[in-house]
């Protein structure tokens, strides 16, 4: 039996200690399932016939590597598979061995990769294993069915009662439905055993791509193997309402209710079902309806509904009703579904486009979330899911994104309950039209199309997975007010001409019309976009010059990942900016800032909850790292511990992700701002700005303040400059639910303590579905100081009450006093013009001068020259390297010299979603800049491939500069200096710090590299 952290600590602890453990998380988790707002319908909502929640304890787990999976023939459930036919696979060693004993004692929700040995979370659990539990079953009524609610799996689920096969599943992650009535011992004990299979899948963010299982080709997945908690044993009428939903309509006081009917008795039933709208057990509308049901017959009912003061649902006030369709006199017969009032839509598509909730604009602020999740990697627990919402709210957006994995039956009900939006997507769409996600794109797709979906049938085992997916999760979705648009794929622009792809929208259109339907969310190649409208039969497609009203458009590999001055250089010209009033404007992935979570956070609450996760030691193996990192380096002076720099670090995304908010919300034709991402994890997707437990890795209140419904948004065109240097201002003002009509706009600069008044003039708001307008430009600074320069600006209206604000900070630098020093320096002609740029300087040659300054490619005659004559004489030899591979040179260089030991080379990484990060402590040579921090805002760093770090050892070595980059444990020294006979030799692995020195554009902000150097010609004392 393979070692885990369970038995480990199992192992290590007393029994009583490890059963308080799980007794503790078992407390959690039905805590936070039950702390619900006390004007809504309780958590999860039970169904007539509710006898118990089985995943409240615990249950066993047991991974069968014996077992033999890969020949076995599967089935979808348009298979209709009969129970009876299907074979009965025992566990390996035999039934015997799911007792009391073997295993892991767990809670649900859980998964094999969450307990087995998993280095770094990436290692997929492939094959056979069990979860297992007993009950008691009460006395089943004459006419009744005892069933099992099981809320999702993945992959196969055969579910056994008492060694029988009662349940058989593939669609992953979607409930199914158990019946055990047959084959329990009533009033004695019952063994519930589901056997999961996991043929393997992808551990990172991936869609596309083929699971091969045997002779069968499934759609890509993630690679988790496990069961979700919500599993509910309950009574069920032989003749039952299996299915209720909602459906919203343009008014939106006005629903409809629907509900499938369904006779399983060997004799016709006549009767009638009763349809409710109740407000806390307060029936609020009802209508009965007469119903003739024959042996073995479905059938759909309806009814519209408007009850009168019905409150409508928003994100503001999110009022739930619930609606009830029961068959009078049938004791567990009925259905619960809770909804809200609310109508979502597109409006003025050709002309002025823009999202209407409940008949009023609204801007939709998002980030896509990969479906990760700490703990089984899979499924939230309780506690994680309410997290996933007050995160995301007290982060200031108003919708998340389900990417290229559905959203989680928990959270979303969570959703409808706090008033979070939600887009949803299945993940491995395009498996029913292609094999590939088409990412090089084609060209626009030309005229004529044909949309009615003839010849579309999916006829591959694999299309018709796919479909059974979708189709399975529309149903279960599409009475969630928070849910408002689906959409089918992630990133593909193929040729429009695929018949498969307008049968499966008009699918999904039948089964929900009521809400905005679109084939995928851009790429960046927006074009070649399909979509619907709600309750409308057109599908608007590509017209052969990149429109068809709806422009979703991904941004994520732009230059981001650290804010710059280039991003925006007046109310014309910046980033991201569009005047097309024709289409909704969709942003569906920008920034992508991949920065480190904050590792002890995430074990802190690992260690409180007693709770194992797939990715425990990576988180681990990162915290210790850091944690030596910074003991054996002296960063604990600067930060305190692990925690705060890990915070530091988290800094970068949120100004720059808060910097995006609010320059595309000052955009008034930007419709929809989607982050990328939400949560990260250990493999791949780092730029979450949330941890894959919901933890910030920032302080929110940055990116809060940027999602606020009325600010103003103050531009500085440059947010960092030298002494003597200015920039213009420019004031915005985002106006979500303001009047029209006169203001008063009140702009200040604040340093060392006096305020000055930069403007105080009239302005007017448009008001209305204009959100944004620019009130000011190019307002003039005075001259700064050096140090921090606060602006801010108050919006007051005709009584003096300030309607808006908004604040900005530019940082000022003082250029170093070099005086009189010798300098020799290499022939990098960034460098070679800035020293002459510098007055006062003596340039001499390299035996004559004081300070040594190398940049761009080294030269070993003239680095040995340098060595021996600050040995001799004393003064400093400065590596300023163009990039990490003439770092790694110059190192080895020194190593050669005797002067350290260089045991790696650390590389950074370009990718948005990966990115890199350098981070500093108090030292001379940062004199005058910002120190004990990350390089953020402030040095506007660029990550990029050509930055790195080495790890480094060595006797009176001093390092002062740390580096990280993902994937993995990267921490290595970025700035160092040693001692060498009566001189000193620094070495920077941050790139191109010469070329910055005369561009404004360069990878280190000009002022910030300019006082590094000026620092290194001054002097660096100690």
């Amino acid at each position: 039996m393979a070692v885990t952290r369970r038995r480990f600590l199992a192992a290590t602890a007393s029994v009583a200690a490890h059963s308080a453990l799980t007794a503790n998380r078992a407390a959690e988790v039905a805590n936070a399932a039950n702390d619900s707002p006390s004007d809504t319908p309780p958590l999860p909502l039970r169904q007539p016939g509710f006898i118990a929640d089985l995943a409240a304890e615990p249950w066993r787990m047991w991974h069968d590597s014996a077992a033999v999976w890969q020949g076995d023939k599967l089935y979808l459930p348009d298979d209709k598979p009969v129970l009876a036919k299907l074979p009965v696979n025992a566990p390996s060693g035999g039934w015997s061995v799911l007792d009391g004993s073997h295993g892991d004692a767990i809670m649900l929700p859980a998964s094999f990769e969450q307990y087995a040995a998993n280095p770094m979370g990436s290692r997929s659990v492939t094959g056979v294993g069990w979860f297992w539990r007993r009950f008691k079953t009460p006395e089943i009524p004459t006419g009744q069915r005892l069933m099992v609610h099981f809320r999702g799996a993945r992959l196969r689920a055969e579910v056994y009662i008492n060694r029988r096969l009662v349940a058989y599943n593939l669609l992953t992650e979607l409930p199914f439905d158990a019946d055990i009535t047959d084959h329990v011992t009533v009033g004695g004990e019952n063994l519930l055993a589901v056997r999961i299979t996991n043929p393997g899948g992808v551990m990172a963010w991936e869609d596309w791509g083929i699971i091969r299982w045997g002779e069968y080709e499934i759609p890509q997945s993630r690679g988790i193997g496990g069961l979700d908690a919500g599993i509910q044993l309950l009574l069920r009428n032989e003749v039952e309402v299996t299915d209720l939903w909602v459906r919203n309509k343009p008014r939106p006081e006005q629903v409809t209710l629907y509900a499938v009917l369904v006779n399983n008795a060997a004799t016709d039933w006549r009767g009638k079902v009763r349809l409710t709208i109740a407000d806390h057990g307060k029936a609020l509308w009802q209508q009965t309806l007469a119903v003739k049901l024959a042996p073995g017959q479905r059938k759909t009912v309806s009814a519209d509904a408007a009850p009168p003061g019905a409150a409508l649902w928003q994100p503001i006030s999110p009022k739930l009703y619930v609606a009830q369709a029961e068959l009078a006199g049938m004791a567990n017969s009925g259905r619960l579904r809770r909804f809200g009032f609310r109508w979502f839509d597109a409006v003025g598509i050709g002309h002025n486009a823009m999202f209407m909730l409940n008949g009023r604009r609204i801007v939709l602020r998002s980030a896509i979330s990969w479906g990760w999740w700490g703990g089984s990697g899979l499924w939230p627990d309780a506690a994680t899911a309410r997290r996933e919402v007050t995160a995301a709210q007290a982060l200031g957006l108003n919708c998340l994104q389900a990417h290229r994995n559905l959203v989680k039956e928990n959270v979303i009900d969570l959703q409808d309950e706090m008033g979070l939006l939600r887009y949803q997507e299945p993940g491995a769409g395009q498996s029913v039209w292609e094999k590939a996600t088409t990412y090089d794109g084609e060209p626009p797709t030309q005229p004529p199309i044909d949309t009615s979906g003839r010849g579309g049938r999916p006829s591959t085992f694999r299309q018709r997975y796919e479909w059974c997916k979708i189709m399975a999760m529309v149903r279960r979705d599409r009475s969630h007010p928070s849910l408002v648009i689906w959409s089918m794929q992630n990133e593909w622009a193929g040729n429009l001409k695929n018949p498969h792809i307008y049968r499966l929208l008009r699918a999904v259109h039948r089964l929900d019309p009521s809400r905005i339907l679109v084939l995928k969310s851009g790429d960046r190649k927006y074009w070649n976009e399909a979509f619907m409208l709600p309750y409308g039969n057109t599908i608007y497609h590509e017209n052969g010059q990149k429109y068809c009203g709806w422009r979703d458009e991904h941004g994520a590999a732009f230059n981001g990942r650290q804010w710059r001055d280039s991003y925006y250089t007046s109310p014309k010209q910046y980033l991201m900016r569009s005047d097309d009033k024709r289409q909704i404007i969709m942003w569906g992935e920008i920034g992508g800032s991949g920065i480190t979570d904050n590792h002890a956070e995430v074990m802190g609450y690992y260690k409180k909850t007693g709770c194992d996760s797939y990715d425990m030691a990576y988180h681990a193996a990162m915290l210790r790292a850091y944690t030596q990192f910074m003991r054996q380096w002296g960063f604990e002076k600067g930060f305190g511990d692990a925690s705060k720099l890990f915070k530091a670090i988290g800094q970068i995304s949120y100004f720059f992700n808060a910097r995006i908010v609010e320059q595309l919300r000052m955009c008034d034709r930007t419709d929809y701002i989607v982050l990328s991402g939400w949560e990260s994890t250990a493999i791949d997707n780092f730029s979450g700005i949330v941890d894959n437990l919901r933890q910030f890795k920032g302080d929110p209140a940055l990116l809060r303040s940027a999602g606020r419904a009325n600010m103003l948004v103050l531009k500085p065109r440059r947010l960092v400059l030298e002494t003597g240097e200015t920039t213009p201002l420019d004031v915005f003002a985002i106006a979500e639910t303001l009047p029209a009509g006169a203001y008063r706009l009140h702009v200040t600069l604040r340093q060392n303590g006096q305020t000055h008044t930069l403007l105080d003039k009239s302005v007017s708001l448009p008001g209305g579905n204009v959100f944004a307008s620019l009130l000011a430009e190019a307002v003039a600074l005075p001259p700064i100081t050096a140090g921090y320069c606060d602006l801010a600006a108050a919006l007051h209206n005709s009584r003096g009450a300030v309607a808006a604000d908004g604040a900005a900070q530019v940082l000022v630098v003082e250029p170093a006093a070099t005086g009189n020093t010798a300098v020799w320096a290499s022939a990098s002609s960034p460098l070679q013009s800035h020293l002459k740029s510098l007055s006062g300087l003596t340039h001499a040659p390299i035996g004559a001068a004081r300070v040594h300054l190398f940049a761009g490619p080294a030269k070993k005659i003239e680095v040995e020259s340098s060595l021996a004559q600050i040995s001799a004489n004393g003064g400093t030899l400065a590596i300023l390297p163009d990039d990490i591979a003439e770092a790694a040179t110059y190192a080895q260089m020194l190593q050669s010299a005797g002067l350290l030991r260089l045991h790696g080379v650390v590389r950074g990484n370009r990718i948005p979603w990966m990115s890199c990060w350098y981070f500093i402590r108090q030292h001379p040579l940062f004199a005058g800049l910002p120190a004990n921090c990350a390089l953020d805002w402030r040095y506007q760093f660029l990550p990029t491939a050509a930055a790195g770090g080495l790890r480094v050892g060595g006797r009176g070595l001093e390092v002062f500069a740390g580096f990280g980059a993902n994937p993995g444990v990267n921490v290595s020294a970025a700035g160092l200096r040693l001692r060498h006979g009566k001189g000193s030799v620094v070495l920077l692995t941050i790139p191109a710090i010469a070329e910055s020195l005369v561009s404004l554009d360069g990878l280190l902000v000009r002022p910030a590299a300019r006082r590094i150097v000026g620092n290194i010609i001054a002097g660096l004392p100690g």
